[in-house]
């Protein structure tokens, strides 16, 4: 088959179906390959700085480094930052505070 008559059918094509038509039928196919792709990707751990550990867990900074320091709040360096895993600290809401739900606790 030749360029001509491939591009004579997708203009026959383009205009029985019309051009929002196409949009949609786009639109709809790029959702659902997105979503897909999301479900098929392992959740990646949130990164918080030590200054957003203390607003999560409702306290000062030292408190913080001390938690650290003493293992009972894991860190990691990450190009020169003390980090922490969102999860790890959720984790350690729910220890300290075992009466209310987390959603209470994490805004």
């Amino acid at each position: 088959m030749n360029q001509s008559t491939e591009n004579n059918k997708e203009n026959v094509l383009l205009s029985l179906i019309g051009e929002e038509q196409l949009k949609s039928i786009v639109e709809s196919a790029v959702r659902k390959i997105m979503l897909e792709l999301k479900e098929d990707t392992p959740q990646i751990d949130e990164w918080l700085t030590s200054d957003q550990v203390c607003k999560l867990l409702k306290v000062c900074k030292s408190t913080v480094v001390n938690w650290r320091n003493s293992g009972k709040l894991e860190s990691h360096k990450i190009n020169g930052r003390v980090l922490f895993q969102r999860e790890q600290v959720i984790a350690k809401i729910k220890e300290l505070r075992p009466s209310r739900s987390v959603s209470d606790l994490v805004h």
